[in-house]
C-alpha cells in the first residue's frame, strides 16, 4: 500500500496575515512572509495574503498576482478593535478560507477557523532598548490572546521558543513548535553578470573586503564594527563596504561613518537590491553580523550559502543557527571582533575551510522543508 503525499490530501485555503507582504524593500519579515508563501504554493496550497497595511496604492502585478488582499480599514484602528472586540473576523472581508495563519504581526486577527501563529522575535520586550518606535502594550495583550486562543504557535528558533515559554508559560509540544527559516535556493548559485557589475561599482574588481549589510538599528551593532575595524586600518589591508537602509540614525553613529569614510577604505553604497547584494557576498572575504539580538538570524545562512564565511555573536539565536560553521564573538566587545576581522585576514586556510562547512551547514535549511512541516501543522487543524 502506498503512502500517501501531500499532494493527494485535499487542497487547502490559507488565509495569510502578513503585515510586511506589500512592501517595496523585500528584507527581513517581508522576505519571510514571500518565501514561505512561494513555497506553500508549490506545495500545492493556496496562501491568501491579506494586510490593512500596503506601500502601494495600486497593487503592482507582482502582488496581485499573489491574490493580495488589502482590507479596507486602516491598522491603527484594526489593531485595536481586533485587540480588544475580537470583531470584524477576518473571514467577514476575505475569500473563503479554512485556516489563519498570522505571519510577522504583533495584534491578532479574530477568526472562527483554526488559527495558527509564527512568532519570529519578542525582542520588544526582551530588549525594548533596540525598539523605540515599538508598542509593548499591544504585544503583551497579543501573547495573551495567543496563550489562550491559539492553536498552533510556531517559533523560528529555539531561542524565540523559549522566550515564549517565559513571557505565556506554554511550554514546548503540541501547541508550541519549532519550525526554522529557509534558504532561497539562488544564493548558492553564482551571481548573474549583471548584478557582479553593479557590485563592481560599488567595491573595485579583486579588491578583498568585509560586508556588513543591516539598519543603524542599535542592536545590529555597527558602531563596535566601525570602532573595531578602525582601529586595525590600515593593516589589516580588508576594505570594508556596508550596505542598508539608513534611517536618520543618531548624530554619534553618522559621525562614526564619516570618520570611516576617511580612511578611503570603508564604502556606503546605501540600500542595494537582493541581486547586488547575492553578489556582493559572493565577492565578500567575510559577512560581518554580531547583532547583538536576533529572532532567527537569515543573513547568517545566506552568506553562509553563497561560500562566505560568517562572523556573528554568541547570543541570543545566532549560535544555534549557525552552530560551528562561523567565527562566534562576544557581540559586546569591540576587541574580539576586531580579532575575528584579523583572523579572516590573515588566515586563510580556516577561512576556505569555513566556505565549505557553510555552505553545506546552509544546505540544511530550505524553504521547501519549511513549508513541508508548516503544512504538517495546517493538517492537524483542518
Amino acid at each position: 500500500m502506498q503512502m500517501a503525499t501531500l499532494t493527494d490530501e485535499p487542497s487547502l485555503r490559507i488565509a495569510y496575515h502578513a503585515d510586511t507582504f506589500a512592501k517595496r524593500a523585500r528584507f527581513g519579515l517581508s522576505r519571510y512572509a514571500h518565501s514561505l508563501r512561494d513555497a506553500l504554493d508549490d506545495q500545492g496550497v493556496t496562501a491568501i495574503p491579506f494586510s490593512s497595511q500596503s506601500d502601494f496604492a495600486v497593487a503592482p502585478p507582482w502582488l496581485a498576482q499573489r491574490g493580495f488582499c488589502r482590507l479596507p480599514i486602516r491598522r491603527k484602528l484594526l489593531a485595536p478593535a481586533w485587540t480588544y472586540t475580537g470583531l470584524p473576523r477576518a473571514e467577514w472581508m476575505l475569500p473563503p478560507f479554512d485556516l489563519l495563519h498570522s505571519i510577522d504581526v504583533d495584534y491578532r486577527a479574530p477568526t472562527g477557523k483554526p488559527w495558527v501563529v509564527t512568532i519570529h522575535d519578542l525582542g520588544v520586550l526582551v530588549h525594548p532598548e533596540y525598539f523605540s518606535g515599538a508598542v509593548p502594550w499591544l504585544l503583551r495583550a497579543y501573547l495573551k490572546q495567543i496563550a489562550a486562543r491559539a492553536d498552533r504557535v510556531l517559533c523560528v528558533s529555539h531561542s524565540t521558543a523559549a522566550e515564549v515559554t517565559r513571557f505565556t508559560g506554554m511550554q514546548p509540544g503540541e501547541r508550541l513548535r519549532v519550525i526554522e527559516e529557509g534558504v532561497d535556493e539562488a544564493f548558492f548559485d553564482p551571481p548573474a553578470a549583471t548584478a557582479l557589475a553593479q557590485a563592481d561599482g560599488i567595491i573595485a574588481p579583486d579588491t578583498p573586503f568585509l560586508l556588513f549589510s543591516g539598519s543603524t538599528n542599535p542592536r545590529k551593532n555597527l558602531h563596535r564594527v566601525l570602532n573595531a575595524y578602525r582601529k586595525l586600518v590600515p593593516g589589516i589591508g580588508l576594505h570594508l563596504v556596508i550596505v542598508g537602509a539608513w534611517g536618520s540614525g543618531d548624530g554619534e553613529l553618522a559621525a562614526d561613518i564619516d570618520a570611516a569614510r576617511a580612511t578611503g577604505m570603508v564604502h556606503t553604497p546605501g540600500y542595494v537590491s537582493d541581486e547586488v547584494l547575492q553578489a556582493l557576498l559572493f565577492r565578500a572575504d567575510a559577512f560581518l553580523y554580531p547583532s547583538l539580538y536576533e529572532g532567527f538570524g537569515l543573513p547568517i545562512l545566506e552568506a553562509m550559502a553563497s561560500g562566505t564565511p560568517v562572523i556573528t555573536s554568541t547570543n541570543s539565536s545566532m549560535p544555534e543557527i549557525a552552530a560551528d560553521a562561523a567565527i562566534l564573538v562576544d557581540a559586546s566587545d569591540e576587541a574580539a571582533i576586531g580579532e575575528a576581522m584579523m583572523r579572516v585576514a590573515q588566515d586563510r586556510p580556516a577561512m576556505a575551510a569555513l566556505r565549505e562547512k557553510g555552505v553545506a551547514h546552509a544546505r540544511r535549511f530550505s524553504w521547501a522543508d519549511t513549508a513541508r512541516r508548516t503544512i504538517n501543522v495546517y493538517r492537524e487543524l483542518v
